[in-house]
């Protein structure tokens, strides 16, 4: 496993979160499910984090092929 560390705050996490990308579905019912989710992790994330920069170590499997 290979990693790397960033920085991030709140907006970064909500950032982060967003570009995951959706859930397969309806896009109308999933956001409609998704709001009171996503509602409490951005207040969770703002009450936390804040502005304030924290580390953040993303980890990455690796896979070598050799021929």
């Amino acid at each position: 496993v290979m990693h790397s560390v960033t920085a991030g705050d709140a907006a970064a996490l909500i950032g982060l979160a967003l570009s995951i990308g959706p859930i397969p579905g309806d896009a109308e019912t999933t956001a409609t499910m998704l709001e009171p989710a996503f509602s409490d992790l951005k207040a969770t994330a703002e009450r936390i984090l804040g502005s304030t920069s924290r580390p953040w170590y993303f980890g990455y499997r690796v896979r070598l092929g050799v021929k």
